[in-house]
């Protein structure tokens, strides 16, 4: 599409999660469940993917083109927000100890090449938790 620009967060293993934010131009988004449930996109707006139906939202590309530069942008996100993201980027889990409370929320910028223990250490100084490496690609968060 010329002169469009989007931003698309979509996992295989992830089928029910969608999400295409619009930084420039015009799309057509269709739901491949159901092909009468299509949605226009127009600058600044973004759609998802809820309970199956394509819900169009207000969007801020900030975030969008953060990721086209190389960064992890994120606003007033709790930290399993986080840990869920980091975990399609890295392909790592993070098992958080049930009784660590995950729900302040925070907003920060970390660079996409940046390992996984650097953001944690970001993180950490911020939510006041400790990790430790259970396996290759796998965390343990807990206090």
């Amino acid at each position: 599409v010329l002169g469009t620009e989007f931003k698309v967060f979509a996992y295989s293993e992830r089928a029910n999660q969608f999400e295409t934010c619009l930084i420039r131009g015009k799309v057509k988004v269709c739901n491949v469940v159901n092909e009468e449930d299509a949605v226009f996109l127009y600058p600044n707006e973004k759609v998802q993917l809820v309970n199956l139906q394509l819900v169009k939202l207000d969007a801020d590309t900030e975030d969008a083109l953060c990721m086209q530069q190389g960064i992890f942008s994120f606003r007033m996100k709790t930290l399993e927000e986080i840990l869920d993201y980091l975990n399609l980027w890295y392909g790592v889990k993070f098992n958080i100890q049930a009784s660590f409370n995950a729900d302040k929320r925070i907003s920060g910028k970390f660079h996409q090449n940046s390992e996984v223990t650097i953001v944690l250490d970001a993180l950490k100084e911020i939510y006041d938790f400790n990790y430790r490496e259970e396996s290759e690609n796998s965390y343990a968060i807990y206090q």
